[in-house]
């Protein structure tokens, strides 16, 4: 009815009329709006790795420890430091404790309940090359090494950390992100293993996800480093774990939610 009524309209006011609405079309308002972002502060260097907790911010450059009181983020405040013997590899903090991994010497613990004064708890050496830490509970830490694998480590006294058990990798462990009871570590060039840790003393592989990518013209071995898990947000939901290819900057994304056995 309507589009033969415009059609019995004189040529020139048609034309008007699809005009008129083609302009209320393209004039609709855009709701998407880009967030504006803007610095509050910033704090001089150096600085290699970092990390919030709280209202604190963990600054490590080299050996040094710096720790920063951000209650008011427009006007952060130094708090304290430590120095460390080596060269900081990777930290992790829980509560008032900041668990380190020094090159050439393994764990140490230092106590931070008094950022002015930061004191060293306890310590555990560790023989060979590491590339991270990760905390899997309050008692337990995860450390991965280049010789051993996947080291598990129990904290619960952090005077006397210890080693709980130990499973060797094919190649040399990398990356760790924990979606507990599970951890997923980044083994190079075997893939990514899915340990089950609801036993810590006897970590159990779920799955090994070999990642056998193509290597790219020019580009030499492919070397997949880095892992990180999402969280599914609904029953139905996918659990995400995110690869990143170190050689050519390449993220690669892989389902790795747990998957129930159909009942016959």
């Amino acid at each position: 009815m309507i589009a033969a009524g415009i059609a019995r309209l004189p040529r020139l006011v048609r034309a008007s009329f699809l005009l008129g609405c083609a302009c209320l079309v393209l004039s609709a308002p855009v709701t998407t709006q880009t967030p504006s972002l803007s610095r509050i502060a910033s704090i001089n260097g150096p600085a290699d790795l970092v990390q919030v907790d709280g209202k604190v911010l963990y600054v490590v450059a080299d050996r040094t420890l710096r720790i920063i009181d951000v209650t008011n983020p427009s006007v952060p405040q130094a708090a304290g430091a430590f120095t460390f013997p080596e060269h900081i590899r990777s930290f992790a903090v829980s509560g008032s404790h900041v668990y380190v991994l020094a090159d050439f010497h393994g764990i140490r613990i230092l106590d931070v309940s008094s950022p002015a004064s930061p004191v060293l708890r306890g310590s555990l050496e560790l023989k060979g090359g590491y590339f991270t830490i990760v905390l899997f509970d309050k008692n337990v830490l995860l450390a991965s090494s280049i010789l051993s694998g996947l080291q598990i480590i129990d904290v619960s006294d952090v005077a006397k950390p210890g080693l709980l058990a130990s499973y060797f990798t094919d190649g040399y462990a990398q990356s760790i992100s924990v979606s507990r009871p599970l951890a997923y570590v980044m083994d190079d060039p075997t893939g990514l293993y899915v340990f089950d840790l609801s036993n810590p003393r006897s970590p159990a592989v779920v799955t090994l996800l070999k990642l056998n990518v193509p290597q790219q013209q020019g580009s030499g071995a492919i070397t997949t480093a880095s892992v990180a898990v999402s969280e599914a947000v609904a029953e139905r939901s996918p659990k995400v774990a995110v690869l990143l290819d170190s050689t050519n900057g390449l993220l690669r994304f892989y389902d790795v939610r747990a998957r129930r056995r159909r009942s016959k």
